[in-house]
């Protein structure tokens, strides 16, 4: 699951930088999986840290959106009421 997440939030950032959608979502599991299955433990606090990195990629990618086409995402949705 974690390779597939990774992959998940590479496909999103490029997306976000190639095609600037109005909406994205995006699901990243394994965190998800190692709370339920190993609690509050090493195995759960390292997928954490793994998703805040793939979080990382997608954020990088809004912020080139904003650099490069002056884009502000969170402006363009409060002024859509979304």
């Amino acid at each position: 699951m974690s390779r597939i997440d990774e992959s998940v939030a590479i496909k999103a950032s490029e997306s976000i930088r190639t095609q600037a959608p109005d909406l994205s979502w995006v699901y990243l599991e394994h965190s998800d999986d190692m709370g339920h299955r190993y609690g509050d433990s090493p195995e759960f606090y390292d997928a954490i840290q793994a998703q805040d990195k793939r979080v990382g990629y997608i954020w990088d990618a809004i912020q080139y959106r904003k650099k490069k086409f002056n884009e502000d995402r969170l402006s363009q949705a409060t002024e859509r009421k979304i």
